[in-house]
This record gives structure tokens, sequence and C-alpha cells, in this order.
């Protein structure tokens, strides 16, 4: 199995892992996205026999999802690769939870490491992002979305009909401006001076 041989025979069936039907548009857009969940899969949890497995759920989720609403439908194939890469997010996660730690000397050493970690400044660092999200407009928390979905400043720049340069640019100049307005500063402008020379 790799990302670009041949889609496993997952996609052939019509009945999810849990008994609930998978929409036939769910099952394309599983096929279309079959390169891009393997490597995810293969990234993150470093297991690429699991992926026909978690994408087989999602086309699940999908379909379910689909039936309840068709406004799903509009971005299917956005709306998977979404679901995909949220349910590798949880099975890392959830495989991370657990830690060998080796056996009694080696537990105590690791715990005096974990003690050590500045995890104030971690925290500190989250909730400022958290502000700074809050604070910026819906297109640069859509492009800042799209980036931590891994998507290139080429794919979103195609997606918007503008250069990479300039969607890089619209999202360091929001983020930006949206520093300025959580510490409530002016906007500057280009004939501004500084007064402290």
């Amino acid at each position: 199995m790799s990302a670009s041989g041949p889609v496993p025979p997952f996609y052939r069936r019509q009945v999810g892992p849990n008994g609930h039907t998978i929409d036939e548009r769910v099952l394309k857009a599983a096929e279309a996205l079959w390169p891009v969940c393997y490597s995810a899969v293969r990234r993150n949890l470093a297991d690429d026999t699991c992926t026909a497995e978690l994408v087989e759920a999602v086309a699940e989720s999908v379909s379910a999802q689909l039936s309840k609403n068709a406004e799903v439908g509009r971005n299917l194939f956005g709306y998977f690769r979404t679901s995909f890469v949220r349910r590798v997010r949880w099975e890392a996660f959830r495989d991370g939870r657990l830690i060998y730690c080796g056996l009694g000397r080696d537990l105590e050493h690791h715990l005096l490491l974990q003690e050590n970690e500045d995890w104030a400044s971690r925290v500190e660092a989250r909730v400022f992002l958290e502000q700074l999200a809050k604070a910026a407009t819906p297109e640069v928390r859509w492009l800042l979305g799209l980036r931590l979905l891994e998507w290139s400043w080429k794919e979103i720049a195609a997606s918007m009909g503008i250069t990479d340069v300039q969607a890089r640019t619209r999202f360091h100049r929001g983020l930006r401006q949206a520093f300025d307005r959580m510490h409530h500063r002016p906007k500057k402008r280009d004939n501004d001076t500084d007064d402290r020379s």
C-alpha cells in the first residue's frame, strides 16, 4: 500500500464499519483524496497500514453528516479532508497519551525532565494565540485554518486567485493588524514618523 499505488478496496463497500451506508459521492472524494490521507497518516501516526481503516471510518461519518445536512455536499472534498485530518490528529493524541518510560531508574530521570519543562510559557503562548485569532479578521482566521490544515501558500493563493507572495503578505499584515487591535494601537500610516528619534 502506498500513496501513489492503487486505492485499497474500501471504496467498493457500500456499508461502513459501523453498519451505516456510505454515499457514492463520499466514496469518490475518499478515492480522490487517498494520496493526501495516506501522507497524513504516515506523517502523523507513522503507521500507514491503518490508512484504509481510518478513511473508511471517516467516509462513513461524512456520509452520515451529508444525509443530515445537504450543505456538506457543497464542499465535500474540503469537509472530508478536514474530517480526516481531525481524525488523524485525534488518533495521534490518543496514541501519544501513553509514553514508555523504561525501567525504574529511567522513570525517575524522565519525571525530572518533565518537571523542568517550561509549561507556563507554553500556556501563555497558547492563550496569546487564541486572543490573536479572536482579534483577527475572518479572512485571516480562514488563512490560518488553511495553514493549520497544511495547505501550502501556493494552494491558498490559487484558491484566492492571487500569487503566493500576496497571500502570505495579506496573512502577515492581517496578523499585525490583529496584534495592534489587541493592544489598542492606532494603525500606522506610511507618512507617520516615530517621535522617539
